[in-house]
This record gives C-alpha cells, sequence and structure tokens, in this order.
C-alpha cells in the first residue's frame, strides 16, 4: 500500500473514531466505511491526492473533510425546492434594501425638518 492511500484511509479511520466517541455524524461514519470496504478501487485517486496535497496530511485531512460533508448532506431531490428558496431569499434581500434606501430618505428628512421647525 502506497503512503497516499494509508494516510487516507488513516484519516478515515480517525474520522469514523471520533464521530463513533461523540456520537455524531452517523451518515458520514458510513460513507467512511464505503470508502475504506472501496480501498482497491481509491488506490490511485488516494494516491493523486496525496501528490497533489504536497504529501500533506493536513491538507489531506481538509479534502476528506469537505468530501465526507458534501457526500453526507448532497441530495439531487432537494435541489429544486433549494433553488427556490434561494430565488426567494434573492428577492426579499432586495426588498429590503429597497426599503432601507426608503427609509433613510426618510429619517433625512424627519432630521432635516426638526432641525429647521423648531418641533
Amino acid at each position: 500500500m502506497e503512503a497516499g492511500q494509508k494516510t487516507f484511509e488513516d484519516i478515515l479511520e480517525a474520522h469514523i473514531s471520533s464521530n463513533i466517541e461523540s456520537s455524531i455524524l452517523p451518515t458520514e461514519t458510513k460513507i467512511c466505511r464505503r470508502l475504506l470496504h472501496r480501498r482497491v478501487e481509491l488506490g490511485d485517486a488516494c494516491n493523486d491526492l496525496w501528490l497533489k496535497t504536497e504529501r500533506s496530511e493536513f491538507h489531506l485531512s481538509v479534502f476528506a473533510n469537505g468530501l465526507l460533508g458534501l457526500a453526507a448532506e448532497w441530495n439531487p431531490q432537494k435541489m429544486p425546492a433549494a433553488r427556490i428558496q434561494r430565488d426567494r431569499l434573492d428577492h426579499v434581500n432586495e426588498k429590503i434594501s429597497e426599503i432601507a434606501l426608503e427609509l433613510a430618505e426618510l429619517l433625512r428628512e424627519r432630521s432635516n425638518l426638526h432641525n429647521h421647525s423648531g418641533f
């Protein structure tokens, strides 16, 4: 087994241990186990990543954490609803911006009136 694959597998094993110890992230734990089960297929990819990260365990670990988080949360069935919510959020933010500008103008007008009218 080459160094990249060994390092990647060690990272996955540590992730599993940490998750089990803390009773967290069961989906990520399942993904780690699946990846370890397919170690023969992933050997070349692990070694390529090891080289791309300049043999840095830290960088490989950051990549693994990102991969696991993405794999655990990715759900193509939920994407259309998420896009609708994002579009709605954009619309609401635009509306807030418009109203904030209008409010700022009203506050300036009120300040001017207050400062010059004696009320």
